[in-house]
């Protein structure tokens, strides 16, 4: 009978199914009886798995092996273009991969998978190919020689497949499963390698290889729709018998024709007046009418122009659904514009500034990077930038900004981004000065104004902060985001009547605008109004039902209320629907704190350092929930960090003060930290006076660290003797014979330490911490 079997690839094990009993096959070893529960430990601990039918163990070993020695090829392939990897590492990769591909089905089944989607922008495949030539490791080089040619057709073909219509592909299981077949089938790379060649040898291979799958002539025709679109037309002759392909082509070229004689002008006065329709259909939130206008409008560019103008119009009606708050609709049009012509880069740029927009940070990447690949290049990499901010990968983000703004010093862009990367890093003078820059050489910049006073508001210089908004109310009496900044900072500044005004201001003069909504809301919580910020937050809701500012803001107000878990539910809900907002999670770890849950506060904040390691919020809030827990040293130790990474943030440094100041309250804690105050201070006497008053004994030890350094820098090498022998009773932690060593050079060798005054202190502190 047909034996199944389950293989692993990267485990290089299989299960074997038998009538009676399942088998455990690994590494050429006789099959291994496996009990129900074992099989499912075996099938939890395995994730890339494989069906395979055979009619005996020879032909499961084979199988298996052809499966390893692709998964290895797959990896070691990567590794040749990991431009983070060493040269000498990528060199064992290559020579590795140079074997593999001895295997005709292993370097086939390589070279398939490399043409279903293009390489993402990181991949140093030119470096990769060099190095094999030099190498002369020729499979290597002919395999990615073909994969580097290709990547613009590459990059086509795969935005092309995801545009084909999903309903399409309903009746042969959807999308995922229709590309499992083509790639299963090499459906990629046999089509492409004829696509340059013979359009209609490449679409009657693709209907060859996918002639199992349900639907696969439409399908087909809507992949090699845009494939085909602005390629030299082939000529049929008079008397050529009409095939499946060229009815097809056929059928295009009556299409084609249909575009060519038609009355341009008035064309484009019928399209601008269906566009000003639709606009006004949108502001008054006729949604049901304004779908219909847009497919209409579709329709008629499909006759008078093309997709390629239908995606035009699209953007631009999305523009004005982003202006409007309504980033839903801005997202359905944008992605009908991409399906209208998948090769547009600007398309794709609108694409992904919509997915940004919709908070779906990895999307909108994908989408940038697809711009970059049809030639918009600047944009798209300034949108990339953004993403990659909002995500919190500030290096990268920070990367991106100098390139563009190095390659094109004239984009005022870019360099406010650059700005705002370095203010969102925690580096306000290095952002101070980036800001002011580019007012300097662009006086006229509005975004580069509010963004200094934005981080003078951050820095706590108010007065600043607010004469700034002042001088730009003034020469800019219509930009909406200096009026929202300085109510923002009359709140801040405590002055609540004063930003209320303002926020009401704006939003008469503004009733679109969003973050005047979201401010007032915000004051009249700050009022403690919470029923009025509640109802204010949830009218926000209705009108902008995608604005993830309000849903958080109402969360807060619930929080406030005392609302617990209306709150956290209201945080979880905004988490699930945008998984990167690092805010959403923040509040959420909160309003934990708030219902004393603290051992969930604590891994809450502690998941978000994971993936915003950059966050400040994050970090005092943890440093908040240790301290409510009365691990002090901790708090104190979080807020040390937090205040050294971001110098100039006020809750870390009085969060900071606080800590110390509640460990003062407490006996043996108070006295080792006024002592190290002291200390710190060179007030030795008083130092030495409260450490003799210390009588816990693991403070006994911390105190003998304290002695130490009191002894060192006063000279007294006997007492430091007495100190380092005290200190070597107990075992002592490298992190104490690594201050020893650093007290002993500095104070009795009189030589330059090794540290910073900065880390002596940190590590004191972890001494008391490690006492806890």
């Amino acid at each position: 009978y047909t034996m199944q079997a389950l293989l692993s690839p990267h485990s290089n094990t299989e299960l074997m199914f038998h009538p009676q009993t399942t088998y455990l096959l690994s590494g050429g070893n006789p099959p291994c009886p496996l009990s129900t529960a074992a099989v499912g430990e075996w099938l939890s601990a395995h994730g890339e798995l494989r069906w395979h039918s055979a009619d005996n163990n020879a032909e499961i070993e084979q199988a298996m092996s052809l499966y390893s020695q692709r998964r290895e090829a797959l990896d070691m392939a990567l590794m040749g273009m990991d431009g983070d990897l060493s040269l000498e590492l990528r060199e064992e990769a290559q020579q590795e991969l140079e074997r593999l591909l001895e295997n005709e089905a292993v370097a086939t089944w390589l070279s398939d998978l490399f043409h279903v989607r293009p390489l993402v922008a990181e991949a140093e495949i030119e470096t990769a190919l060099s190095q094999a030539r030099e190498g002369k490791r020729l499979r290597v080089a002919n395999c990615l020689k073909e994969i580097a040619s290709n990547q613009s057709d590459i990059a086509q073909s795969w935005m092309a497949w995801n545009a084909i219509p999903e309903k399409l592909l309903q009746s042969a299981g959807g999308r995922h499963a229709v590309l499992d077949i083509a790639m299963d089938k090499g459906l990629f790379a046999n089509t492409i390698r004829l696509l340059a060649k013979n359009q209609n040898a490449a679409k009657f291979e693709a209907l060859t290889r996918l002639r199992s799958v349900a639907g696969y002539r439409q399908i087909v025709d809507a992949w090699f729709l845009p494939l085909v679109v602005g390629k030299p037309e082939r000529i049929i002759k008079k008397n050529e018998p009409v095939s499946e392909d060229n009815e097809w082509e056929r059928k295009t070229d009556r299409k084609k024709m249909q575009y060519r004689s038609y009355d341009r002008t008035e064309s484009r006065r019928n399209i601008e007046e269906q566009k000003t329709k639709i606009i006004r259909l949108i502001r008054s939130r006729r949604w049901e009418r304004v779908r219909q206008a847009i497919d209409g409008l579709v329709d008629y560019q499909q006759r008078h122009g093309g997709g390629n103008y239908a995606a035009k119009s699209l953007c631009d009606l999305a523009v004005e659904a982003k202006s409007l708050g309504n980033h839903s609709l801005q997202l359905e049009l944008t992605e009908r514009a991409v399906g209208q012509n998948p090769k547009d880069g600007w398309a794709w740029a609108y694409q992904g500034d919509a997915l940004f927009s919709n908070g779906r940070l990895e999307d909108a990447l994908l989408a940038y990077q697809s711009a970059i690949a049809f030639g918009e290049f600047v944009v798209s990499k300034i949108g990339r930038a953004k993403v990659l901010r909002a995500l919190g990968r500030y290096p990268e983000a920070l990367q991106v900004y100098d390139y563009v703004a190095l390659n094109h010093p004239g984009n005022v862009i870019a360099k406010n981004g650059r700005a705002e990367v370095l203010k969102a890093m925690g580096r306000y003078q290095e952002a101070l000065q980036a800001f002011e820059e580019v007012a300097k050489i662009h006086p006229e910049n509005v975004v580069a104004i509010n963004g200094r006073a934005e981080l003078l508001k951050a820095m706590g210089r108010y007065q600043e902060a607010l004469q700034t908004y002042e001088e730009v109310a003034r020469i800019h009496p219509e930009n909406v985001v200096a009026k929202c900044g300085r109510a923002e900072l009359l709140k801040a500044m405590g002055r609540h009547p004063e930003a209320l005004q303002a926020f009401d201001e704006v939003a008469q003069d503004h009733p679109e605008n969003v973050v005047a909504k979201n401010g007032r809301a915000e004051v009249l919580k700050a009022l403690g109004r919470h029923p009025e910020a509640l109802q204010a937050f949830d009218q926000v809701g209705k009108i902008h039902p995608e604005d993830v500012v309000a849903k958080c803001g109402r969360a807060e107000v619930l929080k406030a209320m005392g609302r617990f878990p209306e709150a956290l539910q209201a945080f979880e809900e905004v988490t699930k629907t945008h998984p990167e907002d690092v805010v959403a999670k923040c509040g959420r770890a909160e309003v934990l704190k708030a219902m004393g849950c603290f051992p969930e506060a604590l891994q809450a904040f502690d998941e978000i350092a994971k993936i915003h390691p950059e966050d400040v919020v994050a970090k005092c809030g943890r440093a908040e929930v240790l301290k409510a827990m009365g691990r002090y040293p901790e708090a104190l130790k979080t807020y040390e960090e937090a205040a050294n990474d971001h110098p100039e943030n006020i809750v870390a440094k009085n969060g900071r003060d606080d800590v110390l100041k509640t460990m003062l309250k407490l006996s043996d804690y108070s006295r080792i930290v006024h002592a190290m105050n002291r200390m710190w201070q060179e007030d030795w006497e008083s130092a030495q006076m409260q450490l003799s008053k210390v009588t816990e004994p693991k403070l006994r030890q911390v105190g003998n660290v304290v002695w130490l350094h009191i002894h060192a820098a006063n000279n007294n090498r006997a007492g430091v003797e007495q100190s380092i022998a005290e200190l070597g009773k107990n075992n002592p932690p490298a992190l104490v014979i690594e201050l020893t060593e650093e007290l002993r050079l500095r104070y009795l060798e009189k030589k330059q330490g090794r540290h910073s005054d900065q880390w002596l202190r940190e590590r004191e502190v972890d001494c008391l911490a490690l006492a806890a």
